[in-house]
């Protein structure tokens, strides 16, 4: 693991992925979640996938912008479920009814 490349600068990044992907997520839900909570599963997931994927692929500076995908993903999937979550909670039908 070569520690030059996890810089805080690439955790930031991965972070303001998180923001916006929380914040573009909390929009389109319709029961109204918390913006700060869409936020924290943003950037929490983000990060996480972020690193997870450094930890399975490596960390060379290819690898990096590669990692900024994979946390985007993340946050999407976990934006996803967040929605299902959601919607089942409040009465509604989930994204695969």
């Amino acid at each position: 693991m070569n520690t030059d490349v996890l810089t805080p600068s690439v955790w930031i990044v991965w972070g303001i992925i998180g923001v916006i992907g929380g914040y573009m997520s909390g929009r389109l839900l319709p029961y109204g979640a918390p913006t700060w909570l869409t936020l924290l599963i943003g950037v929490v997931a983000s990060c996480l996938g972020g690193w997870i994927f450094t930890r399975f692929f490596g960390d060379t500076d290819t690898d990096i912008y590669l990692s900024l995908v994979s946390s985007a993903l993340l946050t999407a999937i976990a934006m996803w479920i967040t929605y299902s979550v959601a919607r089942r909670i409040n009465g509604g039908p989930g994204p695969a009814d």
